[in-house]
């Protein structure tokens, strides 16, 4: 017989599944090094969800500017089975029906805290910008809980204006 304090249990949690498990908050941005993060984008969650679909909580649609007029679709996971090299966003800009891909690079990913690094062409803004200046976020991992509220308590249907098939991008 077998007695249960002799056995020990070891649970790895995937990347796939550290993502999908928590929401994710904004707690800091980068552009080119320098801190570009606003009050206004402190209550930012993200929620990737199983199914590979995503939502997005704005928080204050004061402070959420031109968020407001995108239809978030889906995200997709690419790497190992175990760990994440980067994740994709997929939104509609307002009233187009061809999506918009965000490619993120995980820099960190762990049960308390996520990196991410993009880069965006912001060459226009003249030096030091480039065609690629690296824009880095930090994410904090908070549980998911109904205070999570999509399109910030707008009716999600008006924000469906494109076909979105989550796992197909």
């Amino acid at each position: 017989m077998i007695d249960a304090s002799d056995l020990a249990v070891s649970v790895t949690l995937t990347d796939f599944g550290r993502l999908s498990k928590f929401d994710w908050k904004l707690t800091a941005q980068t552009t080119n090094g320098e801190s570009t993060t606003t009050d206004a984008m402190l209550d930012n969650v993200y929620r990737l969800n199983s199914d590979l679909s995503w939502e997005y909580d704005w928080g204050n649609p004061a402070g959420a500017g031109m968020d407001v007029l995108n239809q978030y679709c889906a995200w997709k996971y690419i790497g190992t089975e175990l760990k994440a090299d980067s994740v994709y966003l997929i939104k509609f800009g307002f009233l187009s029906n061809i999506p918009t891909i965000d490619k993120y690079k995980v820099l960190r990913l762990d049960d308390t805290s996520l990196w991410i690094q993009t880069f965006m062409d912001l060459s226009w803004l003249g030096e030091p910008y480039t065609e690629k200046t690296p824009v880095v976020e930090k994410y904090v991992a908070i549980p998911k809980s109904s205070d999570f509220t999509p399109y910030r308590g707008e009716n999600p249907a008006n924000y469906n204006w494109a076909s979105c098939s989550p796992g197909n991008y």
